[in-house]
């Protein structure tokens, strides 16, 4: 019988801690907190809060443009 550890994981979805996503973005996870949700989704899984690599990458890119 086939489980759900046997099928492959969906690379193209990646959801970083608060942790990770702040040393991603070389911040504080303070100041990542701080960040707007309508500037930054969370994803919201139970107690855990996730963030979308996708979201950071579009987070940089309006920065770099001065959005």
């Amino acid at each position: 019988m086939e489980t759900m550890r046997d099928k492959p994981v969906d690379s193209t979805l990646r959801l970083l801690s608060l942790r990770e996503a702040a040393a991603v973005l070389a911040i504080s996870e303070r100041k990542l907190w701080g960040i707007p949700e309508d500037e930054l989704p969370r994803v919201r899984l139970g107690r855990s809060v996730r963030f979308d690599v996708e979201d950071l990458k579009k987070l940089v890119a309006r920065q770099k443009h001065g959005a």
